[in-house]
């Protein structure tokens, strides 16, 4: 790697994206991803009977690992556990734990079910790890400083652009006695619009303290959420316990009003080191007066002088992307200033006499930026910016380059498209760092240190949902299910999960039945001549070696038509419609059997499944029925068709072995997953293309739920968005649970202490037991928060629940014939205010 200044140039401007897949004669291939280390981890919940997770030898761990391409975009925090078959989650990633021993590792389905135990519910829980959040925002602290030191990025003092004899020296940015102070090469800063979790802020502001880790608010909210964080974590942390040559940065972002003004000032006078960033020319005035009003205080004889924020400037680049935000990047852009905007700016603060106040350029290229390149043109165009700022007159210091770093969803390294980036974090640093060292160094000035809000980059590894089905049904059939089979009469029908090589067609029936003579075949109506037929197609597949999955699949196909023509005209009964529907999905998943379980050479054509069975082997056939909402804790998955890696929490030592899609408990037919991470399933991805293997797979491969025994599954990656974003309004359900998972430490301990709830059974404690391999016990400590309330969903929509007690209390009226009857109503509806706004078993109700 080039590390001399001359050198910079070079490197900064070359345009090319990281390592992506390679080509490989006329196919390009997958790049290797990277597998789950082997060595043994310490176990969280060992208190769940592991013995419940049957073995089956033909399926391993590493094959579901597989499966749901776990290693890929888990590691180094999610792995699956060759003893239990369950996902294990890793808050220290594959670092030590505080003792030098092996890292720790939480059961997550065991987990789960001691929450959701304790909250008596059966709802969503989301699941947070603030201590993945923290390591993250280290680690990415931790690649800029090399790169720093890579480029020799930062060297000297800050002589040319420190306040001089105007700084007040109690500021945070006050120089030393010298003149100057030890400057950074990297700050970084969290949007609180990421997540709103109080504790996961104080745990990151308070981890951060060393690095001087601060926060971005982009409203008035926001900015009273963040001042009380910093000053929280700030004060005690950093003037008590650590050494920091430089104070944590609050960044004031959004469209701003006097009294957003007011507290970004007031929160600078009580020490707090605020950087206030223009966004439009409107908001310059109320500043430009704020600033005027603190010059005439300063020259008040006996009194003490105020701090102000660091002024900043958001620029519009021209710079543009093809991502999920790029028809708001360039020129379209909602935020920021443009040429001409800028330099009106100028004029107004130098004319002012505040030019000197000018200290930090913004610009925000956009979220999830999945290519390197548009990272590599918008710091080429923002490093030229910042030198024309300097050569303009405004001293600056700090480059805030916002967020963009974007989140390998699927683990694929750029096959994904959207979903996932062509680069990584340090490809991403040694960009932004070269780009600059070399635009300062040709300018001749002192490069500025770099702040950025990689807010989706930090958080979405520390939450996963986890959700229970409540309910199967095939798609294309309908009917009661009892154990693995259809009754029906005296019949009996397979079940699609039964893809065992059992025969998928109605099994008593008759010789005479099975080869009717040519007379009977002529004598029977239509609908029974169309399910005789239907039934031999099945009866082709009965053995996997010698059927022909093409035929089946496209006589089935014309059947299921042909059946609902018939329906329409009369001629077919709602018995033999619901036999045509079973049979269809019967054979559906007997083609998936088939083509999951075939090992297809590809060099063979005669052995090439063609693309109708392609298309049905990869066509979801079973609707797994989740209680959760969409719309409320994963709306990115409506809204913007965001891909995030969903699997079971256990028996993944089992064979899945049916294609399922996800649906939630909303009326919305959007309400649904049905989109994963992955290939279709184990073999089938043999018989894909390689183009195909980046793109989401339609459904995912998963097991029969049984009866008395929960059926956990988990998105994983969800920490950012999800639930500032969600929506309760559609249907009224409410907020999930939430449970934050510390691994226990004296600090954690106080800054839990301080956090206090919204209300007094609004959150709770507890410690979850850890079996140490070293022979010792410690805890984590996790703090639970119920979900939402009937009645708390119907306060958030405005409705006043007293009101509808007393509406159904009066509804009787004169004309009630039963007071009994009311009074049983008043009693049903006092309790279900009181429960879930999801659904619940009747042992739980009964429990409450």
């Amino acid at each position: 790697m080039l590390t001399s200044a001359g050198e910079v140039g070079v490197r900064a401007s070359t345009g090319r994206p990281a390592p992506r897949a390679s080509p490989r004669g006329k196919v390009l291939t997958r790049p290797n991803l990277p597998s789950a280390r082997h060595h043994r981890h310490r176990r969280f919940g060992a208190f769940v009977p592991r013995g419940s997770t049957p073995r089956v030898e033909d399926w391993t761990v590493e094959d579901s690992a597989s499966l749901y391409s776990l290693d890929a975009w888990g590691a180094p925090y999610f792995a699956a556990d060759a003893e239990t078959g369950r996902v294990v989650v890793r808050p220290l990633g594959d670092d030590a734990d505080a003792l030098g021993g092996p890292p720790p590792e939480i059961d997550l389905f065991a987990l789960a079910s001691d929450a959701r135990a304790r909250l008596a519910s059966d709802g969503p829980l989301v699941v947070r790890f603030p201590d993945i959040a923290c390591r993250e925002a280290a680690r990415l602290h931790a690649i800029f400083d090399e790169a720093a030191a890579t480029w020799n990025y930062g060297a000297g003092s800050l002589r040319s652009v420190e306040r001089g004899t105007d700084a007040d020296a109690s500021s945070a940015d006050a120089t030393s006695a010298d003149g100057s102070r030890p400057k950074p090469a990297y700050q970084g800063v969290f949007p609180v619009k990421c997540c709103h979790d109080v504790e996961l802020l104080r745990a990151l502001v308070s981890s951060g303290a060393p690095r001087a880790f601060g926060l971005e608010a982009g409203s008035k909210a926001e900015l009273l959420l963040a001042v009380a964080v910093m000053r929280s974590c700030c004060f005690d942390q950093t003037k008590k316990d650590v050494q920091t040559p430089y104070a944590p940065l609050l960044v004031c972002n959004g469209y701003k009003d006097a009294s957003y003004v007011r507290v970004a000032f007031e929160a600078a006078a009580a020490g707090t080191r605020v950087a206030l960033v223009v966004e439009k020319l409107s908001e310059l005035e109320p500043i430009l007066e704020r600033l005027r009003e603190t010059r005439r205080t300063k020259t008040k004889p006996k009194t003490k002088r105020r701090s102000t924020p660091l002024l900043g400037v958001r620029v519009r680049l021209g710079t543009t992307h093809d991502g999920q935000w790029g028809a708001t990047s360039g020129d379209d852009a909602k935020f920021g200033l443009g040429a001409r905007e800028t330099l009106f700016l100028l004029e107004t603060l130098r004319d002012a006499g505040f030019l000197s106040e000018l200290r930090l350029l913004h610009f925000h290229v956009g979220s999830q930026v999945s290519d390197i390149a548009t990272i590599k043109e918008a710091m080429r165009e923002s490093s030229q910016m910042y030198t024309e700022l300097v050569r303009l007159g405004a001293p600056m210091g700090l480059i805030d380059v916002g967020g963009g770093l974007g989140v390998d969803y699927d683990g694929s390294r750029g096959w994904g498209g959207r979903a996932s980036r062509n680069y990584d974090e340090k490809n991403y640093a040694n960009d932004i760092v070269a780009a600059l060292a070399d635009a300062c160094a040709r300018a001749g000035i002192e490069p500025p240190t770099i702040v950025s809000e990689s807010g989706r980059a930090i958080v979405s590894a520390s939450a996963a949902l986890v959700f229970q089905i409540v309910s199967t049904d095939p798609r294309g059939a309908r009917g009661s299910r009892q154990g693995n089979e259809y009754k029906r009469g005296a019949e009996t029908v397979r079940d699609p999960f039964a893809t065992d090589g059992e025969t998928p067609f109605t099994e008593k029936e008759d010789e005479k039945t099975l080869t009717p003579t040519l007379e009977a075949l002529r004598s029977m109506p239509p609908s029974r001549f169309l399910l005789h037929n239907f039934r031999e197609v099945a009866r082709t597949l009965k053995t996997a070696e010698t059927a022909n999955v093409q035929e089946a699949i496209n006589d089935a196909t014309q059947f299921r038509q042909e059946a609902d023509r018939l329906f329409k005209l009369g001629i077919m009964g709602l018995e033999e419609r619901a036999e045509a529907e079973e049979l269809f999905c019967l054979t559906r998943a007997r083609v998936f059997h088939i083509a999951n379980t075939r090992r297809l050479k590809k060099s063979t054509s005669q052995y090439f499944l063609p693309v109708d069975v392609q298309t049905e082997a990869r066509r979801p056939a079973v609707w797994y029925h989740a209680n959760m909402s969409v719309f409320r804790s994963l709306p990115d998955i409506w809204a913007i068709q965001q891909l995030f890696p969903v699997a079971p929490l256990h028996r993944l030592r089992e064979r899945p072995n049916a294609a399922g899609a996800v649906a939630d408990l909303t009326c919305d037919s959007d309400g649904r997953v049905d989109a994963f991470v992955g290939a279709a399933a184990k073999g089938v991805e043999d018989v894909f293309s390689d183009a195909e293997r980046g793109a989401p797979s339609p459904f995912l491969t998963l097991h029969a739920p049984r009866e008395g025994e929960p059926y956990l599954m988990a998105a994983f990656l969800v920490g950012a968005y999800q639930e500032s974003m969600g929506s309760a309004g559609h249907n009224l359900f409410g907020s999930p649970a939430t449970a934050n998972v510390f691994l226990e430490t004296e600090r954690r301990k106080k800054d839990l202490q301080k956090t206090k709830p919204t209300h007094d059974s609004a959150r709770v404690s507890f410690s979850f037991r850890l079996d140490s391999v070293r022979g010792g016990d410690s805890d984590v400590v996790v703090s639970l928060r119920a979900g939402d309330t009937n009645a708390d969903a119907l306060r958030g929509a405005g409705v006043d629940t007293e009101s509808i007690v007393a509406w159904v209390r009066g509804g009787g009226g004169d004309t009630s014939i039963d007071e009994a009857n009311d009074a049983a109503l008043l009693a049903a509806v006092d309790d279900v205010l009181r429960e879930s706004t999801y659904l619940e078993s009747r042992d739980e109700r009964r429990a409450r």
